[in-house]
């Protein structure tokens, strides 16, 4: 299981900023993180979110906080997303499949 935590999270933050050449960088996160997952809670999809959001959690030494926003097959929870403010605090959990519906 910790292969998998460290295999998967440092594949998908392997493009965050880290290192000695950003030494004089502002540390991220600098506040809490909004994790929006466009599903039911309970379901699958609620449940790998809140295991990926507590690691987050633990390696970013910042709160995490999911919350679910479902409807319309995830184009609820990406328009929430896309009305957040752009400050790198917003994350959203999606798939592949929920591209198949433009957002409007």
């Amino acid at each position: 299981m910790n292969f998998f935590w460290n295999s998967f999270l440092g594949y998908n933050l392997s493009l965050c900023p880290q290192g000695p050449g950003d030494a004089g960088a502002e540390a991220y996160p600098t506040k809490p993180l909004r994790f929006i997952v466009p599903y039911a809670v309970g379901g699958p999809g609620d449940i790998l979110a809140r295991l990926i959001g507590r690691k987050l959690g633990e390696r970013w030494n910042q709160h995490v906080e999911v919350e679910n926003v479902p409807g319309k097959g995830g184009s609820v929870g990406a328009a929430a997303a896309l009305k957040a403010p752009a400050d790198g605090h917003t994350l959203i959990r999606e798939s592949a499949l929920d591209k198949s519906q433009p957002l409007r």
